[in-house]
């Protein structure tokens, strides 16, 4: 898989990983042990609206390896969900957060792929020629490089902050 589909795929499965279970909340069964947690999420010293977030456990989830996710709202606020619940286990998560914004780049994605079907195109993919392109550094979208933690308590946790620059 070339780097250009690599990439839209991890945006599109982060996505859906963060939204989804929140859509399917209306059906969902209820998950005994979640805890609630909210907070807000700052970016430059300013709240991130619309942001995606991933929680995943790394310790003391009472033996669930359930992923959770939130949504920031326009003042980037979130509430953290599992599988379509509010709500945490208690624990230590590594947290990923991506926000995309559209590309007002020179160059849009039928452009390239125009460009692509040309056989003398170098497969390169300029950054300016996306669709939509992040909002924040790219290594806050990977589980290995964000560098983010938290830390939820068993009665939970209703003012976190988590802060990238």
């Amino acid at each position: 898989m070339d780097r250009i589909k690599k990439r839209g795929m991890i945006a599109f499965v982060s996505v859906l990983c963060s939204i989804i279970p929140m859509i399917v909340g209306c059906g969902a069964r209820t998950i005994k042990g979640l805890v609630p947690a909210e907070g807000v999420v700052l970016y430059q010293e300013k709240p991130l609206p619309w942001a995606s977030l991933s929680f995943l456990p790394i310790s003391g989830t009472d033996g669930s390896l359930r992923m959770s996710s939130a949504m920031t709202d326009e003042n980037g606020s979130f509430q953290i969900h599992t599988q379509g619940n509010p709500g945490i286990f208690p624990g230590e998560y590594s947290v990923t957060v991506e926000k995309f914004i559209p590309n007002e780049g020179k160059n849009d994605l039928s452009e390239w792929q125009k460009q692509r079907n040309d056989p003398n195109f170098k497969e390169s993919r300029p950054e300016e020629t996306l669709n939509v392109i992040s909002a924040i550094p790219l290594k806050y979208s990977n589980i290995k490089k964000s560098g983010l933690r938290i830390t939820i308590l068993a009665e939970g946790n209703m003012d976190l902050t988590i802060t990238i620059k």
